[in-house]
């Protein structure tokens, strides 16, 4: 049976006496993007040295793209840039062990939601409480319904 659609270039073939039954097999199929690849996200970055230097930050790219931001020595604005190059030469970050906190394509949503787990999380690196500043009267309803976030350390790409 002949693929039609995104997947008629693949070299996949189907096989089956119910050509309907293929169809809505197809029709459900999911390619799961790479973690790399995902974008409009909040994100949790451990300093692989110390294990205990801690940043969340979000972006509307993708998460390749924002890391080797972080990793880039001439990157001013970055505080991970900054302690891994110039405050604390040798330290490093992975990628593999960046942890996806929430997924959320809305600017002002992310944004809310990055507030929410650096105002939780309290992460060294963070200058600030992120883009949108959140009322201190949320704090008790946030320590109890946010979970704080944990990351082991592995292997270095910077």
């Amino acid at each position: 049976m002949p693929l039609k659609g995104p997947l008629t270039n693949t070299e996949l073939e189907f096989a089956s006496n119910q050509p309907r039954l293929c169809d809505n097999y197809l029709f459900r199929l999911r390619i799961k993007p790479k973690k790399r690849d995902i974008a409009g996200l909040v994100y949790y970055i451990l300093c692989q040295v110390s294990g205990i230097i801690q940043y969340i930050g979000e972006t509307e790219r993708s998460l390749k793209s924002r890391f080797l931001e972080h990793c880039r020595p001439s990157s001013t604005s970055s505080e991970v840039s900054q302690h891994i190059h110039i405050e604390s030469p040798g330290h490093h970050i992975n990628l593999d062990e960046v942890k996806i906190l929430e997924r959320e394509p809305y600017y002002f949503k992310r944004g809310v939601k990055e507030a929410i787990h650096i105002r939780v999380n309290k992460p060294s690196l963070n200058r600030n409480g992120g883009r949108y500043k959140l009322p201190r009267v949320y704090d008790p309803l946030l320590e109890s319904q946010v979970r704080k976030v944990t990351c082991s350390s592995s292997e270095s790409l910077c």
